[in-house]
């Protein structure tokens, strides 16, 4: 596997990913686009550690800055992580959140709202190259990330 530091870029008002290989040892994750609808849907095992470790990146010129790698091969299709959100008002992301650093940690909800995926969940990165997509369950606020090619 092949490690990569991501970047943000947007076109279009839509998330993409711009991946650059950094090390050979993990292999980062990021995401975009939505998912097909023959991915795997099933919870993951929490029985076990998960696909993924936390790791720091140096690239984004934050004093403590993370991305999230895998740790090990993860088929495409697989679910790699579901995101519980905390929902943003319109009103309290214009006024506040827009001017803080969560401003690139969030997601778009519905009706200018936007969403703060809790745990890892806002530590993935995006890639040009992507090999994570995801999926917002508006209605329960969750966002799923699944696989998005072999490795």
């Amino acid at each position: 596997m092949q490690t990569h530091k991501l970047q943000n870029w947007q076109t279009n008002g839509a998330i993409r990913a711009v991946a650059t290989p950094v090390s050979k040892d993990l292999d980062m994750l990021g995401s975009c686009q939505t998912l097909p609808d023959d991915y795997d849907t099933a919870e993951p095992d929490v029985s076990e550690a998960p696909p993924y470790v936390v790791v720091s990146t140096p690239y984004t010129g934050e004093s403590v800055a993370r991305g999230v790698a895998a740790r090990i091969d993860i088929k495409r299709g697989s679910l790699v992580e579901k995101a519980h959100c905390l929902l943003v008002p319109q009103q309290q992301y214009e006024q506040h959140a827009r001017h803080t650093v969560f401003e690139h940690y969030l997601f778009h909800g519905k009706d200018g709202q936007m969403l703060l995926a809790l745990g890892v969940g806002s530590l993935f990165n995006h890639s040009r190259q992507p090999n994570l997509d995801y999926r917002i369950d508006h209605s329960g606020l969750i966002i799923r990330r699944h696989r998005s090619h072999d490795a």
